[in-house]
């Protein structure tokens, strides 16, 4: 990953995409596909979720488990 911090936020691809991350996800049984396809699930929650109006509680998104 060749990431100029300063320069911009790194995408989600550049963070899994990294030498170290891919090692620490190896070491830990992590398959980066399933990591990146909940990852991206939250977003879509998260983005939806702030579209939606403000209620008490009511409005927050399911949580996401790890699927086996």
């Amino acid at each position: 990953m060749n990431v100029n911090w300063r320069q911009y936020e790194p995408t989600l691809e550049d963070i899994l995409s990294d030498c170290i991350i891919k090692a620490l996800m190896k070491a830990d049984g992590v398959d980066p596909h399933q990591l990146a396809a909940m990852l991206k699930e939250v977003g879509r929650r998260w983005a939806g979720l702030a579209q939606l109006p403000s209620r008490t509680g009511k409005d927050r998104p399911e949580p996401i488990g790890w699927e086996s």
